[in-house]
């Protein structure tokens, strides 16, 4: 229902004296007996300008609509510098590739221990063969 089709049942209602509910928005308003009484007396005036009143809930609309739009983009741009920061001091984007050959290097050795797997790795890595980076709080092969 438009704001203007508010206004005008509300005025019917107080000039026929009928107390009504009116739903606007998929809200009950109640015009009682004691809401009639108390404005009965009053005038309309003709010159309310009905268009406007719609032009000015637009307004309001689009506004809000803006507002929320602004706030879901700054939360997610928020939450992606979070992600971001957080992957480059993890070191996750160098750990992605390196993950999967160190998962091999185990695959291969079913027999043995995951300790004597990782003293191979411990050996390959103070005779050169592998090199080691490090970076913030993380180590990467």
């Amino acid at each position: 229902m438009k704001p203007e089709t508010l206004v005008m049942k509300i005025i019917e209602a107080i000039e026929t004296a009928s107390p009504t509910v009116i739903t606007y928005n998929g809200k009950k308003i109640s015009i009682t007996k004691k809401l009639i009484d108390k404005y009965k007396y009053c005038k309309v005036r003709d010159d309310i300008d009905l268009e406007r009143i719609d032009d000015n809930a637009k307004e309001v609309k689009a506004a809000n609509a803006k507002k929320a739009a602004d706030g879901k983009a700054a939360e997610e741009r928020r939450h992606n510098l979070i992600m971001e920061k957080e992957a480059k001091s993890s070191g996750v984007g160098d750990m992605i590739g390196t993950i999967k050959e160190f998962g091999k290097r185990f695959g291969e050795e079913t027999k043995k221990t995951v300790k004597q797997g990782l003293n191979k790795l411990v050996d390959s890595i103070d005779t050169g063969e592998i090199k080691v980076k490090h970076k913030g709080n993380g180590i990467f092969l």
